[in-house]
């Protein structure tokens, strides 16, 4: 798609504001099968979906006329579909680039029409109209269901973050009207999108500061309202917890706050509390909350002194090693499975991926991170009640740790690694793993486990050339 972004893009895009600028009685007949603004912002949600929002804004018009247009356009859009109204506020948080003051867009005959109806929010003074509209619009949206919610989230970020409106206030306003709807005294909203729309907003103020002081002062009081607070009523912060997407977001608010602390106050103390909540999310019964955990655990420990680094992977291969016990007579010992959880090793085997992809774990270390992927390499577990495989997961995540294992260790390294067979001889690590990759790619029962082990062992044998017996040939006799 990439070459032809720059003529599909702005075609659609001019279409939808010419569209915006026609008077509703010479717009085409309501008896289309859909209207003209609906199909134009389903074509380009589409491309959004295909290739990210932040690739396709680009490619939207900059002209600062059009922020009147279509702030005007979707404040009257009642009958409006989401694809509008998300392509709209996207739009409009590209046009707040403009490298000038807000304060000089003119918005004539509107200064009547704006109030700012959000319960909480201390509007500061010689805040410009213009911003005042969007605030009130992003802030509508930002309890929507749909993909409105990131299009809105994105909106308000980008208009706290200009260095003008932190001049007036607005970024302080923002954050702390935020703050204020997840403390523990707030009362609980109908909407659970609501909540999801703030910490959303907090998670991008945060992401969006990174290397900057801006958000320094806030980190504290973010941490205690998105935390377990020994000494607060937790019954808002547990209601919101209910959602596997605020626990994602939540992680999210956590890693960019100890990205924030080991870039600009060193408190080691909160990074310690942060990666102990992250191990426990590790365990989380939804899968894209094992993920986040495991990405963020990665990204912090590549940010950590390597002491500390090589602590963090002590305690995920400790936590792993401690879920299982060895059974049988010596020299003849196998692993007994039978206690492990799914959901734990899922997380636990993705964090060793993330880390070696990042490539924070130190050659030294690797020997018995590479025993225990070898060991999910093989994990299977069937549910008690419906004998559904609750495996698969795991050996999918091993896949992905051996591949970027192949990708971000030099050859030189992974020769010096020999492996413990169960019998006790000492096995050189590629060729091991190279078997065990065979026998998952030719024998797995289930599809994308297979796919990625062939995928790892084709990485491993050529990124490793002359040092897997028969290497190539063997991955010609698997295909």
């Amino acid at each position: 798609l990439d070459p032809h972004l720059n003529t599909f893009v702005p075609l659609l895009a001019n279409a939808f504001l010419e569209h915006l600028r026609t008077p509703p009685s010479k717009q085409p007949s309501t008896h289309l099968l859909i209207p003209l603004s609906k199909a134009i912002c389903k074509l380009l949600y589409t491309f959004c979906k295909i290739r990210g929002e932040k690739v396709i804004v680009q490619f939207f018009g900059t002209e600062t006329r059009d922020l009147e247009l279509l702030l005007s356009a979707i404040e009257k859009g009642a009958l409006w579909g989401w694809e509008e109204r998300y392509i709209t506020l996207l739009w409009l948080s590209q046009l707040l680039l403009a490298p000038f003051d807000l304060a000089s867009i003119s918005s004539q005959g509107t200064e009547d029409i704006v109030e700012l109806n959000i319960p909480g929010f201390a509007c500061p003074a010689n805040v410009p109209t213009v911003t005042l509209r969007v605030i009130s619009l992003a802030v509508r949206h930002l309890s929507s269901s749909g993909k409105e919610r990131d299009a809105a989230k994105i909106l308000l970020v980008r208009v706290a973050m200009r260095p003008d409106m932190q001049q007036v206030g607005v970024l302080r306003a923002l954050v702390r009207w935020a703050i204020s709807c997840l403390h523990p005294s707030a009362s609980l909203e109908s909407s659970p999108y609501f909540y999801i729309g703030i910490l959303s907003f907090l998670a991008g103020m945060l992401v969006s500061s990174a290397g900057t002081p801006d958000m320094v002062e806030y980190l504290q009081e973010i941490f205690d309202v998105t935390r377990d607070q020994d000494d607060m009523p937790t019954t808002l912060l547990d209601a919101i917890r209910k959602s596997a997407v605020s626990r994602k977001i939540i992680i999210k608010i956590f890693r960019a706050i100890a990205s924030l602390d080991l870039a600009n106050t060193a408190d080691i103390d909160r990074v310690q509390i942060i990666i102990g909540d992250l191990l426990d999310f590790l365990e989380d019964e939804a899968t894209p909350v094992r993920l986040a955990a495991s990405k963020a655990l990665s990204i912090i420990t590549l940010k950590l002194d390597p002491d500390m680094a090589l602590q963090v992977v002590d305690v995920v291969l400790d936590t792993f090693s401690s879920s299982y016990r060895m059974v049988g007579r010596p020299g003849m010992k196998t692993a007994d499975l039978s206690d492990v959880k799914a959901f734990q090793w899922h997380g636990l085997v993705l964090t060793f991926s993330h880390l070696l992809y990042r490539r924070s774990i130190p050659s030294s270390s690797l020997a018995p991170v590479l025993a225990a992927l070898r060991l999910a390499l093989s994990f299977e577990k069937r549910s008690a009640t419906s004998a559904t495989s609750t495996g698969t997961n795991v050996r999918d995540a091993a896949n992905f740790g051996i591949w970027a294992l192949a990708r971000r260790y030099t050859s030189a390294e992974l020769q010096a690694i020999n492996l413990i067979s169960a019998d006790g001889l000492s096995l050189p690590a590629l060729q091991t793993l190279a078997t065990d990759l065979v026998v998952a790619a030719s024998l797995d029962p289930a599809g994308n486990v297979r796919r990625g082990s062939s995928a790892a062992l084709q990485e491993l044998i050529g990124r490793n050339p002359d040092t897997i017996a028969e290497g190539i040939q063997v991955v010609q006799v698997v295909d």
